[in-house]
């Protein structure tokens, strides 16, 4: 998260605040990851991941890749 803040992406500015905000409050159970922001259904998060050396083919608990998540989200909304 320091590297985020430190690199100054002004469209960052939200995701760190409600991160920060999270982690204050104990909820430890936030990683940033590509599974995380396809959920989020929020694709400038995932292209700053990504540019950011991320393994597109990570898996999230329920082994799905973020492919597979975002796929998910489209649906949903």
């Amino acid at each position: 998260m320091q590297y985020l803040k430190d690199s100054n992406f002004p469209e960052m500015e939200g995701i760190l605040t409600d991160t920060e905000h999270m982690l204050t409050q104990g909820r430890m159970d936030l990683p940033l990851t590509l599974c995380f922001a396809a959920m989020r259904g929020d694709d400038l998060l995932l292209r700053q991941l990504l540019k950011q050396g991320l393994d597109p083919n990570e898996l999230d608990d329920n082994g799905r890749t973020a492919l597979v998540c975002r796929s998910s989200f489209k649906h949903m909304t």
